[in-house]
């Protein structure tokens, strides 16, 4: 049931807050649950491919600016994660204008991804640049849940994102 619950929002952009929060906790508690490291690894490898960031929640001041509702992405945001390479890819899109970056994941035991970016571009314009890669506290996310048609994880901020996958930017 939460599985489906979550499902419905990324796929069809319906569900409440206190409903949707409250089945992302469910999955949460279950994932911490099963330590299951062969099954974690291969939910991990799923995510090689592209992912349209449809709902971001931030943390709970966050949650208090949107009044207590969902924030469905208002632009197109596509990661792209690939597991064999260790590559990841955020990439904003506004029509034909695109801002990227692009850098190196780490997975880690427990669901964790861990990342930094070393190249940023802006269309065809593209710079190295080194961020995030020597701090203490890597942007990363925990990961809750993947399957073939939905990515939901924790940020380290403590808000949660939800993607569904896409074929194309």
């Amino acid at each position: 049931a939460d599985r489906q619950v979550v499902r419905r929002v990324a796929l069809e952009k319906e569900g409440e807050l206190v409903e949707v929060l409250d089945a992302v906790k469910r999955l949460e508690s279950a994932s911490k649950r099963g330590k299951d490291d062969a099954e974690d690894s291969a939910m991990l490898q799923r995510l090689t491919g592209k992912w349209r960031l449809v709902v971001t929640t931030g943390d709970q001041k966050g949650r208090q600016v949107t009044g207590g509702k969902l924030s469905y992405f208002p632009i197109k945001a596509v990661q792209e994660f690939d597991c064999g390479t260790n590559f990841i890819q955020n990439g904003v899109y506004l029509g034909p204008i695109s801002f990227e970056f692009s850098g190196v994941m780490e997975l880690l035991p427990k669901r964790r991804l861990e990342f930094y970016f070393n190249k940023v571009a802006l269309g065809p314009l593209a710079i190295d640049v080194e961020v995030g890669k020597d701090a203490k506290k890597k942007p990363s996310f925990q990961w809750i849940e993947v399957t073939d048609e939905f990515a939901l994880a924790r940020g380290a901020g403590g808000g949660f994102g939800l993607w569904k996958r896409v074929d194309e930017v």
